[in-house]
């Protein structure tokens, strides 16, 4: 079986655009093995005066693969070609 995708998912509470990114990832699960890690920049001044705005922004292996909007069917296929996958 294949290790699961871990991504990182930068977002802060009562956000639309994060809940959207974060339920999109959640659909994404059920075609693709993978974790997902809730940061909450609000949490860490340096990542708010990093990220403020720019929210929600998904990573994988350190690389930004979505920015504020993203569905289930895009995210399957941006991980799916990033790993080598059909």
């Amino acid at each position: 079986m294949q290790q699961p995708v871990e991504l990182l998912l930068y977002s802060k509470e009562d956000c639309p655009l994060c809940e959207d990114m974060a339920a999109a990832a959640a659909e994404a699960a059920r075609h693709v093995p993978l974790t997902v890690t809730y940061v909450d920049i609000t949490a860490d001044p340096r990542l708010q005066s990093e990220y403020g705005l720019d929210i929600p922004l998904l990573f994988h292996d350190g690389t930004c693969i979505a920015k504020h909007r993203i569905t289930a069917e895009e995210l399957v296929a941006r991980l799916k070609r990033r790993l080598g996958l059909r």
